[in-house]
């Protein structure tokens, strides 16, 4: 009698600590970033996530907010506050959409500031990510940049300092093939926000544009209503789309420009990334 309870007791046991939780945590464990050398000592990291044994068509690489340093660990662990920022923590939603996906630190994981995401190097930087970013899906698939806040004016910049070649050359491997901006940066706020998208050269961006906002996002670098300028400036792009928003969760903090609030759209994120992959399934 005694011998059976403590079997059942060990079998309760198990299923109490083996739950299917901690497996999927296991199963998702990030593995260590990519490691890119974009020239002479400079080096640009990024977390490379794709669904188990699958090879997938598209691949959109992320760009955060803010000084966008993300210091990326051995681990596969994100070393600052960005960790929270709407994308970072949205990869994995991206993921179950069938994407690759490239989670993009700074060049030698290094704060940036507007100036630096706006510069033909830090572009140039990003080529040679592109390129390699290319090599780990279909051939034939496509590369999309993705920034939120802060970060739109990196896939801006980028999409407008690399515009796709016709005819096609091989160099178009270090080119982009989409660009989404969600949070969009548009408006300069002094001691805030320095820069914006509209100080890269938005009517060389040849590729598809998606801009989405909240409706509710209340900070000052980022008004929903500046979309339509943004969608304006984009001449040169072959198909674009203004995406709004609006619900979720309530702001977790004060200041409106924090992830956790409507700016980092917090509680509509599986809507969002629904739209984003929508929109690069059909383009």
């Amino acid at each position: 009698m005694v011998t059976r309870m403590i079997a059942v007791a060990l079998v309760l046991f198990l299923s109490f600590t083996v739950t299917p939780p901690l497996r999927a945590e296991l199963i998702t464990r990030p593995p260590p970033p990519v490691v890119v050398k974009v020239r002479p000592g400079v080096t640009v990291k990024y977390l490379a996530l794709k669904k188990p044994k699958t090879t997938p068509t598209d691949a959109v690489m992320l760009f955060a907010g803010g000084n966008g340093l993300l210091n990326l660990q051995p681990n596969g662990s994100i070393g600052t506050n960005l960790s929270g920022n709407f994308l970072v923590r949205s990869r994995d939603k991206f993921v179950q959409k069938d994407l690759f996906v490239a989670v993009v630190d700074t060049p030698n994981q290094v704060a940036i500031d507007g100036n630096v995401r706006l510069s033909s190097q830090y572009a140039q930087d990003m080529a040679h990510v592109i390129a390699d970013v290319r090599t780990r899906i279909d051939k034939g698939g496509k590369v999309w940049l993705v920034g939120t806040s802060s970060g739109t004016i990196s896939a801006a910049s980028i999409a407008a300092r690399l515009p796709r070649l016709t005819p096609p050359t091989k160099d178009n491997l270090r080119r982009p093939d989409g660009t989404i901006l969600t949070a969009t940066q548009t408006t300069l706020v002094k001691g805030l926000c320095g820069k914006t998208v509209f100080n890269a050269k938005l009517s060389a961006v040849n590729v598809p544009a998606l801009v989405a906002s909240h409706l509710a996002d209340g900070c000052k670098c980022s008004p929903p209503k500046t979309s339509v300028k943004v969608i304006a400036a984009l001449t040169g792009a072959p198909a674009k789309q203004n995406k709004t928003f609006s619900g979720g969760l309530p702001p977790q903090s004060k200041d409106p420009c924090m992830a956790f609030t409507p700016h980092g759209f917090l509680g509509v994120e599986d809507k969002v990334v629904d739209a984003i992959a929508d929109f690069v399934g059909k383009h």
